[in-house]
């Protein structure tokens, strides 16, 4: 990762408490660190792409080989943007597609190869199912390439991953990003020690021989937690364990409705993230499923509050949001035996894995990987 401007400073900006105050720091001048044009379009097609990249990120230029997530994209702007393609072009991209193919020469030839035809207003294009991790089902691939272990990103109570792609501008490109997602509510257990085992074995069979690199936000880190704890256990070498406002589900159960989770969660009204879940479950075939699996996700939880919390002999890192409960930060004392690297947020929960909270939790997690260590106890 390489930062895209430095400014000097004589002393950093604090607030009356010590903290570093975020608002005071000067704001790099765009002209002056515009980044070098990339490479001009070739045809029609990839013209108008560009064209709808560089209005939904707010960019000057975008070229035709540049990534939608390195240039600041997340999940959230993918609706706009599917719908600036569809406006500019009449091509209904899938947002499995936008994922798949996040540069506007890549996204020009899928959707050429499906029939469409991006500079016309011409097609019409159904929608892709998620790219499984090979071999792996329900693991879906946010990033591949590179030869460093993968990031596994456990997914919160909605069961999808996609909203941890915005990692892919923080991390090296060396660093693959693997998403694990809800299997079928219906079929699969019903406690976190039992999801832990599922999950922890879908993991080894993605990457039988790790080291193990594992993330968390929410829901999806109560499961995090206890899949490194079942990993470690089984002498296996977990590398980073990241837990992204997440809590155990016994403390869930001692917090009641304020505790941030899957309780609540489940009983949120839908806002642009609920709607986004809603769009790609419609395009796997259920448009209820995000919200299914909320309610499965809480069901979980609470069969899980009354057993024992497992212990993870590593080290954490804790990410907690600026809406988090009181007493968050020591949530973990009791299922981390080794170190707690506490960092707070500037975000609500619901946008820890925006622009905002990026900018904390995707420096944290790379420094750590540029770093690694016997974390696994």
């Amino acid at each position: 990762m390489v930062p895209a401007a430095f400014l000097p400073l004589h002393a950093l900006p604090l607030t009356a408490h010590g903290k570093l105050d975020r608002s005071a720091l000067p704001v790099p001048d765009p002209a002056e660190f515009a980044p070098a044009p990339g490479r001009e379009p070739r045809g029609a097609a990839e013209a108008v792409l560009c064209e709808a990249f560089a209005e939904v990120l707010g960019a000057a230029l975008v070229g035709a080989d540049d990534d939608f997530f390195d240039l600041g994209g997340h999940s959230m702007l993918l609706v706009r943007l599917r719908s600036r393609v569809e406006a500019e072009t009449g091509a209904r991209a899938a947002i499995a597609d936008l994922f798949a193919n996040p540069s506007p020469a890549a996204l020009a030839a899928h959707l050429a190869a499906l029939g469409a035809r991006p500079e016309g207003r011409a097609g019409r294009v159904g929608a892709a199912a998620p790219q499984d991790a090979p071999g792996e089902p329900g693991v879906v691939v946010l990033r591949s390439g590179g030869e460093q272990a993968p990031l596994f990103c456990l997914h919160p109570a909605s069961g999808f991953s996609w909203s941890f792609v915005g990692l892919r501008r923080h991390l090296g490109s060396d660093v693959p990003i693997l998403g694990v997602e809800a299997p079928a509510a219906a079929t699969t257990a019903g406690t976190v020690a039992a999801l832990a085992g599922v999950y922890a074995r879908r993991i080894r069979r993605a990457h039988p021989h790790g080291p193990y690199r594992i993330a968390g936000w929410s829901f999806g880190g109560t499961l995090a937690q206890a899949v490194a704890a079942e990993l470690a256990q089984d002498g296996a070498d977990v590398e980073l364990l990241a837990l992204l406002d997440a809590y155990p589900a016994p403390w869930h159960a001692r917090r009641g409705a304020c505790a941030t989770g899957a309780e609540e969660e489940a009983e949120r009204p839908a806002d642009a993230g609920g709607a986004l879940a809603a769009r790609i479950g419609a395009e796997r075939g259920d448009a209820g499923m995000a919200e299914a699996n909320r309610r499965w996700a809480a069901e979980v939880l609470a069969a899980s509050a009354g057993q024992e919390q497992p212990r993870y002999k590593g080290d954490a890192l804790c990410f907690t949001a600026e809406d988090a409960p009181a007493g968050a930060a020591r949530a973990w004392e009791h299922g981390i035996d080794g170190g707690i690297e506490h960092h707070e947020v500037p975000a609500a929960h619901d946008d820890l894995l925006t622009s905002a909270g990026l900018a904390v939790i995707g420096p944290a997690l790379a420094a750590r990987l540029a770093a690694p260590a016997d974390r696994s106890g």
